[in-house]
């Protein structure tokens, strides 16, 4: 039965026009999945059902009109404490394909919990997440320790930083040090794609549209730490090989730049302006 459901359930969420309905109106679906995973979260033999639950309330968290019943059913509560049990925290000492595999799933949790959180919900339940949060800020440290130790995993390295991210939005604890190192590191990733041997051509646009996406994020939603020295290192975007940009990745880099700023003052540097003129008019 739980196999049969698992199936429905992932067949419903490529139907958009069903997700919708579903986030309009079945509150009960809703509350049940939550009681589920309360109450089976330190049982193996039930991963698979709540992880393919998890992704389905991601879509869901994605309807404004579902948000304040994913709140009201415990959503936030529950998947912070699915996260958060046994081994889900012992995630440096797994292999690579079962780490991916839990912080795809922290990660899914976290964007719910984001949703919910920069949505209009009632101002009570905004402060019971970020309580909910602060309480888990542990993982941002944990975090940060695998982007280090897998500084070379493209894959992971997206991931990581994505639930720092969503952390990042509900607690605003990222120290400016960390930010730039970040930014420096994804503005690094993605100058390098374009030429990678490690990157399968068929890939680089996925991989670039990534990066630009945490660049974007990283950069609006920090940015009074977005110093002089962070904007000039951004700029380097500009002299990228656009052979594998699509338009999303044109419309990121355009509102990164948008965002600096400490732009104008290096109008100055001839080239920079330059560079940046002719990005924008290419765009």
């Amino acid at each position: 039965e739980m196999n049969y459901l698992t199936i429905i359930i992932e067949k419903i969420s490529l139907n958009n026009q069903l997700i919708q309905q579903i986030a309009e109106k079945d509150t009960e679906l809703i509350r049940s999945i939550s009681e589920f995973i309360a109450a089976h979260n330190k049982e193996d033999q039930y991963e698979f059902f709540i992880e393919a639950f998890l992704i389905f309330i991601n879509k869901l968290s994605k309807y404004p009109t579902c948000i304040q019943n994913l709140v009201d059913a415990r959503i936030p509560e529950v998947g912070l404490d699915y996260i958060s049990k046994g081994k889900q925290l012992k995630i440096d000492e797994m292999d690579i394909d079962d780490l991916i595999q839990k912080l795809s799933s922290i990660q899914n949790v976290m964007k719910i919990i984001k949703n919910c959180y920069e949505r209009n919900i009632k101002e009570s339940d905004k402060k019971a997440i970020q309580d909910m949060v602060r309480n888990h800020s542990e993982m941002i440290n944990i975090s940060d320790q695998l982007l280090q130790k897998y500084s070379d995993h493209d894959d992971i390295a997206i991931i990581v930083v994505n639930i720092i991210i969503c952390f990042n939005s509900i607690n605003k604890q990222l120290k400016p040090a960390r930010v730039k190192t970040w930014i420096e590191n994804f503005t690094n990733r993605l100058i390098k794609c374009p030429n990678s041997k490690e990157i399968d051509k068929r890939y680089k646009m996925w991989y670039m549209e990534k990066y630009v996406f945490i660049l974007e994020l990283l950069v609006t939603k920090n940015i009074d730490k977005i110093e002089k020295d962070i904007t000039i290192k951004l700029t380097e975007i500009t002299k990228l090989d656009k052979a594998y940009f699509n338009r999303t990745t044109w419309y990121k880099l355009v509102k990164i730049l948008a965002h600096l700023r400490y732009l104008s003052i290096l109008f100055n540097d001839k080239d920079i302006f330059k560079n940046i003129f002719l990005f924008i008019l290419e765009a």
